[in-house]
């Protein structure tokens, strides 16, 4: 860990001095409140960076993520619509929120869910020795299926997009005679 912050010198810098800023806000209390609930993101980037094999520790965080996020998120605009659904103030439109605060970072989680999910389902494709593919290919298919519905269902035309343009590049690049040429 003391490598990483040590690697990361502009980040701590910034760290702090947002801590020291919470000394001359009109809040401090709240200031600082907030100061450690985002201190606990790099904190969490370092665990799983820190793992002996970061790259599976990344694609398990994506995967387990998503595996919770997108199922509850149908659950609760299914069956807890008032969970699941908020209707717009300005004209009184019915968005799609899921498990998220609004309709545009349901997209967003939508988008980091479906670019882990289409990563681990390339991955599954080129990797003929995992032991149980035709399940998990399944698992991740259902997945991806409710990230699609969810992007559809939510209308985050900037997420849908950027989908588009994340699975193309990640599916371009995994074929093998393109990938070699640069």
């Amino acid at each position: 860990v003391a490598t990483l912050s040590l690697m990361n010198g502009p980040l701590l810098l910034f760290i702090a001095y947002c801590a020291v800023s919470a000394l001359w806000s009109d809040f401090p209390g709240v200031a600082f409140k907030r100061w450690v609930k985002a201190f606990g993101d790099p904190v969490m980037v370092m665990i799983i960076l820190t793992d002996p094999e970061p790259l599976s520790a990344v694609k398990r965080f994506l995967t387990r993520t998503a595996f919770l996020l997108m199922p509850v998120s149908i659950l609760f605009i299914k069956y807890y619509p008032q969970l699941g659904m908020r209707y717009s103030r300005a004209d009184g439109t019915q968005n799609f929120i899921g498990v998220a605060s609004d309709k545009n970072m349901l997209g967003a989680i939508c988008l980091v869910s479906g670019i882990g999910t289409v990563w681990s389902i390339v991955h599954l494709l080129r990797d003929g020795r995992h032991s149980h593919r035709n399940r998990a290919l399944f698992a991740q298919g259902t997945v991806l299926a409710i990230v699609l519905w969810l992007l559809w269902r939510a209308n985050s035309m900037t997420s849908i997009a950027s989908f588009a343009v994340a699975t193309g590049l990640i599916v371009v690049t995994s074929v093998r005679w393109l990938g070699r040429k640069r």
